[in-house]
């Protein structure tokens, strides 16, 4: 995903008022959270709420926007919060209708199940690593690219980054040993 120098700028524009320029922000990175709440699976019936609800939640909280960090990291972050939000009342409300109807769950609704616990494994890292991960998975950006964006060495980023996935790996196989 390309990022843009001037959505500071922009971010600033939209801070004094001018609509017009959130509209500009919107217009921008649509395709970037639309692809992203592809990527995590979410419901085709569903996307269209979620990112929605991305740009409003963006548009309140847009005072808490580092101009320092690139911006679209910022905006799939609040993306990937909302998806999980979602995920969770997903899941509570699953577990009422499994309760009140006892029957077998699906092998879709089991895979919607392990795939937002895994998102929960991905949401307890600390921010440093959720936005390691969140660069070289969800945005595709090169290893030297990231190392720029966090000023450490590459090979630190490398390093970093398959011992997270290798711990992710380990906890998602224990999650499923254990029923889940």
């Amino acid at each position: 995903m390309k990022s843009f120098p001037d959505d500071a700028k922009i971010v600033e524009q939209v801070r004094a008022g001018d609509k017009n320029s959130l509209e500009l922000l919107i217009d921008r990175h649509l395709p970037g959270v639309l692809g992203f709440f592809g990527y995590l699976g979410a419901p085709r019936d569903i996307i269209d709420d979620l990112v929605q609800e991305t740009f409003i939640r963006a548009s309140r909280k847009l005072a808490l926007y580092d101009s320092g960090r690139p911006f679209i990291t910022w905006l799939l972050s609040i993306a990937r919060n909302i998806f999980y939000d979602q995920c969770r009342k997903t899941a509570r409300e699953k577990n009422l209708v499994d309760t009140l109807s006892e029957d077998k769950v699906t092998t879709a609704e089991e895979n919607a199940l392990i795939d937002c616990s895994i998102r929960e494994l991905l949401d307890s890292l600390p921010d440093e690593t959720k936005l390691l991960i969140e660069l070289r998975v969800f945005q595709g950006l090169p290893f030297q690219e990231i190392a720029k964006i966090l000023d450490e060495p590459e090979v630190n980023i490398r390093v970093r980054f398959h011992r997270t996935i290798s711990r992710l790996r380990g906890s998602a196989r224990k999650e499923n040993n254990h029923g889940f």
